[in-house]
Formats: C-alpha cells, sequence, structure tokens
C-alpha cells in the first residue's frame, strides 16, 4: 500500500514538472519575470487602500464637482462693478445741416448736430432721466493734438445739455475729428465713456457703462 502511494506521488510530480516545463517552454528566450510573492502583494494591497482613505468621499463633494458649472461655486467674486456691461454705438452718413443722433443710456442722451457752416458737429449730452443728477467730465479731443477740459460736480438737471468741450462742443470743421468724454454721475455712482468721431457728413459713436 505504501509502495503505491509513493508511486503516485511520483507520477503527479513528473506531470507537474512536464506541464511547468511546457508553460516556460512557450515563453520566448530573454524574456524577464517578474513573480512577486505573497507578502509583496498584501504590502501593495495595503497602500492602495491607504492612497484611497486620504481621498474625499462622494458625499463631501460639492454639487460644483459634478455639475461644473461656475453658478454653482460657493462665494463667488463679484464682478458686477468692475468690467463693461453695457455698450450701444449708433452712426450716421450723408447728413445734413439739422441731423441728429444720439445714444441714450440711463436717461441719459448723448447726442451729435450736424452744423452747417465749416461741416462741424455739436455735441451735448442731455438728463432725460426725470430727475436731477451731480455729475462730472473730462473731455479730450484729437484734432491736429490733444486739448482737454474737465468739469466738476455740475448740477444737472432734467432737460437740460452739457457741453463738456470748452469751447462751443464742436467737432470737425472739415477734417476728421475724435471726442471722447468721461462721464460720473455723483448721484447714481455710474461711470460712463463717450466716444464720437466725425468727418465731414459722417460720424459714428459709442457709448460705454464702465462701473
Amino acid at each position: 500500500m505504501l509502495k503505491s502511494g509513493r508511486f503516485l506521488f511520483r507520477m503527479v510530480v513528473v506531470a507537474l514538472a512536464i506541464a511547468t516545463q511546457s508553460v516556460f517552454a512557450a515563453i520566448p528566450e530573454n524574456t524577464e519575470i517578474d513573480i512577486a510573492s505573497t507578502s509583496y502583494v498584501r504590502g501593495a494591497v495595503a497602500s492602495i487602500v491607504s492612497a484611497l482613505d486620504e481621498k474625499a468621499s462622494v458625499a463631501d463633494l460639492s454639487q460644483v464637482a459634478f455639475s461644473g458649472d461656475y453658478n454653482d461655486l460657493a462665494n463667488k467674486p463679484d464682478n458686477s462693478h468692475a468690467s463693461i456691461y453695457e455698450v450701444r454705438s449708433n452712426s450716421i452718413s450723408d447728413a445734413v445741416t439739422g441731423n441728429s443722433f444720439s445714444v441714450e443710456m440711463d436717461g441719459l442722451i448723448f447726442s451729435a448736430i450736424k452744423q452747417g457752416q465749416a461741416n462741424y458737429w455739436s455735441v451735448r449730452i442731455i438728463n432725460n432721466s426725470g430727475t436731477t443728477r451731480s455729475i462730472s467730465t473730462s473731455w479730450t479731443q484729437i484734432y491736429g493734438g490733444l486739448q482737454g477740459v474737465t468739469k466738476e460736480n455740475l448740477n444737472f438737471t432734467h432737460g437740460s445739455e452739457h457741453n463738456p468741450d470748452s469751447e462751443n462742443g464742436d467737432l470737425g470743421y472739415g477734417k476728421q475729428d475724435t471726442g471722447i468724454t468721461y462721464l460720473f454721475d455723483h448721484t447714481n455712482m455710474h461711470l460712463y465713456r463717450w466716444v464720437v468721431t466725425v468727418y465731414v457728413n459722417r460720424a459714428v459713436m459709442a457709448v460705454g457703462k464702465l462701473h
């Protein structure tokens, strides 16, 4: 009985050796094989588990982590007063005496009127808001050179006109001319930039609300 057991054990060992030999025979020569030990595998798994434990759980993530939507962020910066958020423009060509065009923003009318003499334009700001405002303006004119003027703390009543220029608020006189006005509304704490360019019977303007 013992001899039979030894014979069976020898057959199993021989079969295992033959199987192992056939497996390794299928591997190309000069191939490196790393066989990890049990302790190494356990250590690697433990490291992965430890790293996962340090990660935030799904329950701790905010809505923005799933939506990617800026509006889902908390404590967003207030940029409402830091950039241009409204711009309007207008243009006119082939204008004749008396032609006018304007841009209105927040009850302020920024206008240019074509005059007959020497092909010039008069520019005005009109208060159409229904209330009195306190304003200041800074005017820069580009006509072969820079010239400018600042007018401060004006009592700007409803229906009145304001001439931002140091002369008659005129642009052109047969040449290309540009006027740039910054208007600060002390009453409502708004800042506007008005740019108007004219050339003989053509003009274009843009008004931007900066704050």
